[in-house]
């Protein structure tokens, strides 16, 4: 079926009103509202230190776990110098707990562990201690000695801090109030 002369010439000047046809957009609608913003990531280059459990200095951009099987880890000991030389300390410092951090093999990111800081970092000269709790791995899920690695941190969006805040006084209300309702 052939469209008439007439429905042509409609179709035409509706064209030129909406693009629809044409393909030219039309104009643009209103903003929507800012969304919430989202988190901030780093990436620092380590080593990995497979040889020993040691709570000491792990060497130069190194981490170590404090298991021989490292996803059975509640700290991890980590250099205060990354392998190309940033001093990560201040950043580790600055992690709230319950933040999360995500350590991969730098070259197969298939491979890596997502671990929850559990409490502030513990320093010592040189080195410091990041209380942990493993959230998941993926791939093999370990670190063969002086595997290159890529940690990066998770920081949350100042909202996501609040709202966090928020979370622990509502619980840290409800337990004094079960502890007023026990014998």
């Amino acid at each position: 079926m052939t469209p008439t002369p007439e429905f042509t010439a409609i179709l035409m000047a509706a064209d030129k009103l909406t693009g629809v046809l044409s393909g030219i957009p039309g104009p643009q609608g209103p903003a929507g509202p800012q969304g919430p913003p989202g988190p901030m990531t780093s990436v620092l280059l380590y080593r990995a230190d497979a040889t020993s459990q040691g709570r000491n200095d792990p060497g130069a951009g190194k981490i170590r776990w404090n298991s021989e099987t490292q996803r059975l880890s509640t700290a991890l000991y980590v250099d205060v110098l990354t392998a190309d030389g940033f001093d990560a300390l201040s950043l580790f410092r600055l992690t709230p707990a319950l933040a999360q951090f995500v350590i991969q093999d730098k070259d197969l990111s298939q491979n890596s562990q997502t671990w929850s800081v559990t409490a502030p970092v513990i320093e010592y000269p040189d080195w410091f201690e990041v209380p942990v709790s493993l959230l998941f791995t993926t791939g093999a899920g370990e670190f063969s000695n002086n595997t290159q690695l890529a940690v990066l941190t998770i920081a949350p969006s100042v909202d996501g801090i609040k709202d966090l805040r928020e979370e622990i006084v509502a619980i840290w209300k409800a337990i004094k109030d079960l502890q007023g309702k026990l014998p």
